[in-house]
């Protein structure tokens, strides 16, 4: 899965910024990161934009837990 990480103190997150929450640098790359499927659940009740229905999984990662939105 892909994360944000800056570039100056290589913070790691996963919501895409134009700023580093932990320095402030505006020096952002994607980076590809492995990690294990914790859990994963289907939403049926979405929210306005997004698709019915779609699957979102926990991974854990480098010592972080990252929530990612899968396109099925």
């Amino acid at each position: 899965m892909m994360v944000s990480e800056c570039a100056r103190c290589r913070a790691r997150w996963f919501v895409r910024r134009l700023m580093c929450p932990k320095c402030g640098s505006e020096e952002i790359r994607a980076v590809e990161v492995q990690g294990e499927e914790e859990a994963s659940t289907r939403l049926l009740v979405t929210p306005a934009g997004l698709p019915e229905s779609y699957r979102v999984r926990l991974v854990r990662a480098d010592n972080c837990f990252y929530l990612e939105m899968l396109n099925e």
